[in-house]
């Protein structure tokens, strides 16, 4: 797996986590992947922290790549895929994901 976590130091909102990692997009059959061949790949940072014991819950999801246009069952299986990568990764059951979590992040070079 091609996911990284920043920072690990127990629970609550004094210890936010940051996740990186990339989803792959077909857009014949419309499919999302973590792990097999890409036609498109999306690159994801998320913010969230340790809600409990053995639970993640994400603040807010980044893409830093342009989604592809998507109808809402598509829309839906990505945010599927987000939060079972994101339970991969924490080794935790993530909360619910919602699309207004999610937020396009362009990242200005200086």
């Amino acid at each position: 797996m091609s996911g990284e976590k920043k920072s690990e130091h127990g629970y609550g909102a004094y210890n936010p986590q940051v996740i990186d990692f990339t989803l792959k997009f077909w857009e014949s059959g419309n499919k999302w992947a973590y792990e097999e061949p890409p036609f498109k790949e999306i690159r994801f940072r998320v913010l969230g922290q340790s809600y409990g014991k053995n639970r993640w819950r994400p603040h807010l999801i980044q893409y830093r790549d342009i989604l592809p246009n998507q109808s809402k069952k598509e829309a839906n299986s990505m945010l599927s895929m987000l939060q079972q990568t994101i339970s991969t990764l924490t080794n935790a059951t993530c909360m619910t994901i919602t699309m207004d979590l999610l937020d396009y992040w362009e990242h200005e070079v200086i």
